[in-house]
C-alpha cells in the first residue's frame, strides 16, 4: 500500500489479530512512517495549527485509523491554556474513522471496522476495565505526555524529532 499525505491520521491502542487481515509489526522495526495532517498546539497559549507531521505504522496492539471526523473539545482547550502540559500536542481525540492497518497482537478489531476514539486508552482486561472503571486503566497513565504505553512516540515533526521531544 503506497503512503501519501491522504493516508490515515491517527493510531490508537487496540486488541485484535485475525489471520485474514493485514498485520504489521509496527514502528521502529523498518522505520516506516507516513505524512499526515493534524491540528497541533506548538506552544502554551498559541492557537491550534493545521500541520503536516510524520506518523509511524501501528505497533503491537495498535491500529491505524483513517480519520473521517474529529473535533477539538474542552479537554483540548484546557491543554492549550495549561503551561505545564507537554507541547507540542496534537488535538482532536474526539474522532471516528475506519481501521486501515492493525498491529501484531490485535485480537478483536479488523481492517475496515468503523471505530470511535476514546481520550483514555483501555486494555479491557485489568481489574479497573472489567469492573466498569476503565478511566482508571494503567494504559491511560501517559495520556497527557504524548508517550505511547510502550514508552515511544508515534508522531514526528521530522524522522529524528519525536513530537513531544522537541
Amino acid at each position: 500500500m503506497a503512503k501519501s499525505a491522504t493516508r490515515p491520521t491517527w493510531t490508537c491502542p487496540a486488541t485484535r489479530s485475525p489471520a485474514d487481515h493485514q498485520v504489521h509489526e509496527g514502528p521502529n522495526q523498518k522505520d516506516e512512517h507516513m505524512e499526515v495532517q493534524a491540528s497541533v498546539l506548538w506552544e502554551f497559549g498559541d492557537n491550534w495549527h493545521p500541520s503536516t507531521i510524520e506518523l509511524d505504522d501501528p505497533g503491537r496492539e495498535e491500529v491505524l485509523v483513517r480519520v473521517a471526523y474529529a473535533g477539538l473539545c474542552h479537554s483540548d482547550e484546557h491543554t492549550r491554556r495549561d503551561p505545564d502540559a507537554r507541547k507540542p500536542m496534537i488535538g482532536g481525540h474526539e474522532a471516528s474513522g475506519i481501521v486501515e492497518q492493525v498491529g501484531s497482537g490485535v485480537e478483536d478489531i479488523e481492517v475496515g471496522d468503523h471505530v470511535v476514539f476514546s481520550f483514555i486508552p483501555t486494555c479491557r482486561k485489568c481489574r479497573w476495565c472489567v469492573s466498569g472503571q476503565s478511566y482508571l486503566c494503567d494504559l491511560g497513565a501517559t495520556i497527557a505526555t504524548g508517550v505511547m504505553p510502550d514508552g515511544t512516540f508515534r508522531f514526528r515533526v521530522t524522522a529524528k524529532d519525536a513530537l513531544g521531544q522537541r
